[in-house]
């Protein structure tokens, strides 16, 4: 996932200085990424691609403590692991620290997409836990 992420990013930022452009250059792909495991590793892992939905199942105990505190390091290494592997496709330095600040809001308030980004993956986790996924199918 972070992988694909930083990948598309780091080709958005590459290929265009249209800030719009580039920011749907790595939405589309981050999007359908997500699809694609949700799909695949939904049934297996429950779909733990954010410490936030973690915990979620763990505060409504579907998962104990310490499978929580696993899945979570797992996340946490997975991440690094991801963001290491889009650096090295791009010959970029392993490690590189941003530059960059969060964009402002028009009305000079940080940018709130990665709060609303987790929020939506915690609220569709309980959503879940109420109404399970049952595929694809009913949706196309």
């Amino acid at each position: 996932m972070v992988a694909t992420v930083v990948g598309s990013g780091i080709m958005a930022e590459t290929l265009t200085k249209d800030v719009a452009l580039a920011l749907l250059g790595n939405t589309l792909p981050t999007g359908a990424i997500l699809v694609v495991l949700i799909t695949i590793l939904g049934p297996i892992s429950g779909a733990h691609f954010n410490p936030a939905v973690t915990l979620v199942f763990a505060l409504k105990r579907d998962i104990s403590p310490p499978e929580a505190g696993a899945y979570i390091l797992a996340q946490i290494a997975g991440a690094v692991a991801g963001a290491i592997v889009a650096h090295l496709m791009f010959g970029l330095p392993i490690v590189e620290f941003s530059t960059k600040s969060e964009p402002a809001t028009p009305n000079g308030s940080p940018s709130s997409s990665p709060r609303l980004v987790c929020w939506s993956q915690s609220l569709a986790a309980f959503a879940s836990l109420r109404h399970p996924f049952r595929g694809w199918s009913g949706c196309i």
